[in-house]
């Protein structure tokens, strides 16, 4: 997070929920069956969970997925799951948690996202990727092993 915040586009410069319904719907009458859905937060605009409900029912998607940074995204894990969303991406900077500070200025690596990967994981029935630089092909590498660092309290 930079330190003076964000520059937020302007509504007029996103698509509406009815724009991007409508493009899946071109798309899956094309032949597209797998729709992700990304962002740093997808879930942090307004109504989203509306949108999805929408989006898993169109005539043709069978697969759709959320990759996120997961700033919000814990208290929808029920929802995600009752609509049908099976895969879920985590997208980290980081597993290490200084690092992790500096880059976000949120000390929540530990008491947040460890927590949220552990109810993706344990808690429900979704398949989790876990991106982050110290992951290669889902083991850690050996400088964050040897660091002991990675999602300590």
């Amino acid at each position: 997070m930079p330190e003076h915040g964000l520059n937020w586009l302007s509504r007029s410069d996103l698509l509406t929920y009815e724009e991007m319904l409508r493009l899946c719907r071109i798309l899956a009458a094309l032949g597209i069956e797998k729709v992700r859905i990304t962002g740093g937060e997808p879930l942090v605009r307004r109504d989203m969970m509306l949108f999805f409900n929408k989006l898993v029912k169109i005539r043709g998607i069978k697969e759709v997925g959320l990759t996120t940074n997961g700033v919000a995204t814990a208290q929808f894990v029920p929802q995600l799951k009752e609509l049908g969303i099976r895969s879920v991406n985590l997208s980290l900077d980081t597993l290490d948690r200084e690092r992790f500070f500096q880059i976000t200025r949120r000390d929540e690596l530990p008491l947040k996202y460890i927590r949220w990967i552990y109810v993706l994981s344990k808690k429900c029935p979704l398949m989790v990727a876990i991106m982050a630089p110290e992951l290669r092909h889902g083991i850690m590498s050996e400088s964050s092993i040897r660091s002991g660092n990675a999602g300590r309290s």
